[in-house]
């Protein structure tokens, strides 16, 4: 078992932890935690939480269907970056950084993505349909909800997940507080001076200390390099990205 021993036995052992947005935070500290580089659909998405049930209904390719893709002028050059009708998603990290996502048809990016996040899907199906997986979200203070509306997501989600799972528990990280669930763990990550756009380790390593959490051992290592491509100025990036399409909608509500 990794990564270290909890001052108490062991709360929650789980066979497999995945993210479930809503920022590339949590991909990241999630296979640090559990020492992999397994891929699933949602790592290195800006997501929002009804996006996590849109795509757990339809599928994540459908995300990348040409008819979904939005492509939004950011007035910062030629980004790779793009976002999903369906799930209202931001893709940062599909394509490599030297390539220009903007000047690409949606029928390329169909093409190329369509299978992979077939792909991606299916073993999420399949590598979950075996023991414990903990799924975990992070709150985003951009778009995301509170109270009923919160409640009523978190059944939702767990009714989502129990379709394919077979044992789905949530770890949910910063939102205000819900009512308590057998399958839930609800925390804080505590904001320390190591944190940056990938997290705090100090502060995650605490969270899975605190509510002993620990992750069997994959046979894998830890790796990030299907993000490490693409990497190049995503939080910035992700800020115009959502200022261009308040923009563009304020435009049309204004021709209306």
């Amino acid at each position: 078992m990794w990564l270290f021993s909890p001052p108490v036995e062991p709360l929650l052992v789980v066979d497999r932890i995945v993210s479930l947005g809503a920022l590339c935070e949590v991909a990241y500290q999630t296979r640090r935690l559990s020492r992999t580089g397994r891929a699933y659909p949602f790592d290195w998405w800006d997501t929002p939480f009804h996006g996590v049930l849109t795509v757990l209904e339809t599928g994540a390719a459908e995300v990348f269907a040409a008819a979904n893709i939005v492509k939004v002028p950011t007035g910062r050059g030629n980004l790779s970056a793009f976002c999903s009708r369906l799930s209202e998603t931001i893709h940062q990290h599909e394509f490599s950084a030297r390539e220009d996502v903007l000047a690409m048809d949606a029928a390329e990016i169909e093409r190329r993505l369509v299978p992979k996040y077939r792909a991606l899907h299916h073993r999420l199906i399949a590598d979950c349909a075996l023991g414990t997986t903990l799924f975990v979200r992070q709150r985003s203070p951009r778009y995301d909800v509170e109270g009923a509306a919160l409640e009523a997501t978190l059944d939702r989600l767990h009714a989502a997940l129990s379709r394919f799972a077979a044992d789905p528990r949530l770890l949910l990280l910063d939102y205000p507080p819900v009512a308590p669930r057998p399958w839930l763990i609800a925390a804080q990550v505590p904001c320390y001076r190591d944190r940056r756009d990938l997290g705090s380790r100090r502060g995650w390593n605490e969270v899975f200390r605190t509510h002993g959490i620990v992750c069997r051992a994959s046979g894998e290592d830890f790796g990030i390099e299907d993000l490490r491509a693409s990497f190049a100025g995503a939080s910035s990036l992700a800020t115009a990205i959502r200022r261009a399409m308040r923009k563009r909608r304020a435009l049309r509500r204004g021709a209306d």
